[in-house]
């Protein structure tokens, strides 16, 4: 029973190092490449105003 209980924590140990690890590359992957928002940005510009503390639309 023991020896059984100890084959299931190593291959739990073993899978959550495993998916830490996928967790990880994902988000260097993710790091290495900043998401483009000037498109965003600009149509908010063009669309968008402060007036008084208000947003207001153009």
């Amino acid at each position: 029973m023991k020896d059984q209980n100890n084959k299931l924590f190593n291959r739990d140990m073993k899978q959550a190092i495993s998916l830490a690890i996928k967790i990880k590359d994902q988000y260097d992957k993710s790091k290495n490449n900043p998401r483009d928002y000037s498109v965003l940005k600009s149509d908010f510009n063009d669309e968008l105003y402060v007036d008084g503390g208000v947003v207001r639309v153009r």
